[in-house]
């Protein structure tokens, strides 16, 4: 499907470790982010910044705290 696709970023989530990194399939770069598992103490969750595809870790923190540091005061 990836190769079929060809898309610039590929991101998945329950591999047991989390990464980065960038492979080449055979039709040009793509970013491959891989979030750990459920439960895990970091890694397990991540917000990404679509206009910058950038993203945004909080690793430890409970989903709750990390959006409240995200609102406007």
């Amino acid at each position: 499907m990836v190769l079929a696709v060809r898309p610039r970023w590929l991101m998945h989530g329950h591999l047991h470790l989390s990464y980065q990194r960038q492979v080449d399939l055979g039709g040009g770069p793509i970013e491959v982010t891989g979030l750990d598992c459920d439960g895990a103490g970091s890694g397990n969750w991540a917000i990404l910044d679509v206009a910058s595809m950038r993203w945004l870790r909080f690793q430890g923190k409970p989903i709750s705290n990390a959006l409240r540091s995200l609102a406007p005061r």
